[in-house]
């Protein structure tokens, strides 16, 4: 709740100026719904904090697109200078950006569509800027391929999930339990 009205302020400020910021920050802060699921014990508020989170690290990739474009596994040979992690300012914003997508991934099933389109605002911006080129694009695979490979643990559950929501007796049992529905 708290914090992601500090993180609302942090984004639009970046992105946008202090302004936008504020006006981010005062939308999150009397948003009823926020406020409403915050006092709950539900995931929806964690949810819009880690989400956030994300694109605070997207935001950050696309305004800084010297710091995206380094390396973020590897030496570097491939496609850029070898420099050492702590050299590497961009890497926070990566984690960020990553840990998000995958806190977001497990929090809701359809999320999926998020993650999908914080990756596409990545590249985009990227191109919008004129510096999407081979290091950027190499660091959105490897940090997309690291996601899927933990978010993989748990796709076997979302599969059976959808699944179980897509046969008859799920929505038999819907039906009968809340009439008002068939």
């Amino acid at each position: 709740g708290v914090v992601l009205v500090a993180l609302l302020y942090r984004l639009g400020r970046e992105y946008f100026g202090a302004f936008a910021g504020v006006t981010g920050a005062l939308l999150g802060a009397f948003n009823p719904f926020l406020v409403y699921y915050a006092q709950e014990a539900r995931m929806y508020s964690l949810l819009c904090f880690i989400a956030t989170t994300a694109m605070v690290g997207v935001v950050w990739l696309v305004r800084n697109p010297e710091s995206a474009a380094v390396p973020i596994l590897g030496t570097g040979r491939l496609w850029g200078p070898s420099l050492a992690p702590a050299a590497r300012p961009g890497n926070a914003a990566w984690i960020t950006y990553a840990l998000g997508v995958i806190g977001s991934l497990y929090m809701h099933n359809t999320t999926v569509v998020f993650a999908a389109s914080a990756g596409l605002a990545l590249l985009v911006g990227c191109v919008r800027r004129g510096r999407l080129g081979l290091c950027v694009l190499a660091n959105v695979v490897a940090v997309n391929v690291i996601v899927l490979a933990v978010f993989g643990l748990y796709l076997s559950t979302e599969i059976q999930q959808a699944k179980a929501l897509a046969s008859a007796s799920f929505w038999a049992s819907v039906c009968i339990c809340t009439p008002a529905i068939c």
